[in-house]
């Protein structure tokens, strides 16, 4: 039986970290349900979305988090949108293991 692993990624430190990884179950009989978020959907970041799109792997949702500032109102705000975006995807998604790496805010 092949199994649903999501993977959520919301910044380009922890997305180099993780892509190996990603690689890996891409390469196997289970299903990659990349979980695209912060700084990847911020122009202010750079939009790194576009780099995990050039590295060809699939991204199965994206959550935008509207960053607009690092102010701790902000982020509060972010937060939650981050919050119910990614429960939203994950009911979507129904993975049967989600890989996070989880040293940040948005992966609470």
């Amino acid at each position: 039986m092949s199994r649903k692993i999501a993977v959520i990624t919301g910044t380009r430190a922890e997305y180099g970290l993780l892509s190996a990884t990603m690689r890996e179950l891409l390469a196997t009989d289970a299903t990659l349900q990349l979980i695209v978020t912060g700084a990847h959907l911020s122009p202010d970041h750079g939009m790194t979305v576009r780099q995990i799109e050039a590295d060809g792997i699939p991204i199965a949702a994206k959550v935008d988090m509207h960053l607009t500032s690092d102010e701790p109102l902000a982020l509060t705000a972010s937060l939650g949108r981050a919050l119910s975006g990614i429960a939203e995807a994950l009911a979507k998604l129904q993975p049967d293991i989600v890989v996070i790496l989880g040293d940040r805010y948005e992966m609470l």
